[in-house]
């Protein structure tokens, strides 16, 4: 499945857009002004850890007895993932 997420301000727009495959692998790849950061880094990092803070607030503000379980760890939302 894909997640799409579109944001905008006066002064920003972000449109952000995440697909999961069923491999068992993530696949992430960043750039730094236009540069590829091949070994992660800080924004990577970065990344993982925002997204699963999402991931466990979207969870527990849906109320949903599926997500009435220890919160989602890095691992698990990434694994498949692919991101650029």
């Amino acid at each position: 499945d894909n997640l799409t997420i579109n944001f905008s301000s006066a002064v920003f727009k972000m449109d952000a857009h995440f697909t999961w495959t069923t491999q068992s692998d993530s696949q992430i790849f960043s750039y730094v002004n236009c540069v590829n950061t091949s070994g992660g880094g800080t924004h990577v990092n970065a990344f993982r850890v925002g997204l699963v803070h999402a991931l466990n607030h979207l969870a527990r503000e849906s109320g949903s007895s599926a997500w009435k379980r220890s919160p989602i760890e890095i691992d698990e939302a990434t694994e498949g993932m692919v991101a650029v």
